[in-house]
C-alpha cells in the first residue's frame, strides 16, 4: 500500500508525461497485491459451496476497473463536445443580444 501512495504523489507532482508513466507503473506495482491476495483469502475463508459465488462477484468486481477507463474516456469525450457546443450556443446568442440591444 505505501507503494501505492507513493506512486500516487508522484503522479501529482510529475512535470512531464515519462515522469507520469514512471508514476503511473509505481503505482500499479502498490495496487497489484491486493488483487492477488484478495481472491485468495476470500476463497479460503468461504466453504466450498459459497466459492463460486464468490468467484463470481471478484471477476464481476475484477471487469467494472477494467472496463472503467474505457467508459471514462467516452462520457468525458461526449460530456466535452457537449459543454462545448453549449458554450457555442451560449456564444451566439449572447452576440445576437448584444447587437440587437445597442
Amino acid at each position: 500500500m505505501s507503494d501505492f501512495a507513493v506512486g500516487s504523489f508522484g503522479m501529482t507532482f510529475s512535470r512531464n508525461i515519462s515522469e507520469l508513466t514512471f508514476w503511473k507503473f509505481a503505482q500499479t506495482i502498490g495496487a497489484g497485491p491486493g488483487l492477488s491476495v484478495g481472491p485468495s483469502a476470500m476463497s479460503h475463508s468461504k466453504h466450498i459451496k459459497e466459492r463460486h459465488q464468490t468467484r463470481l462477484s471478484l471477476t464481476v468486481s475484477l471487469l467494472g476497473s477494467t472496463l472503467a477507463p474505457v467508459f471514462g474516456g467516452f462520457v468525458a469525450q461526449r460530456l466535452m463536445a457537449v459543454q462545448s457546443d453549449a458554450s457555442g450556443y451560449m456564444g451566439i446568442g449572447n452576440m445576437c443580444l448584444h447587437l440587437s440591444f445597442p
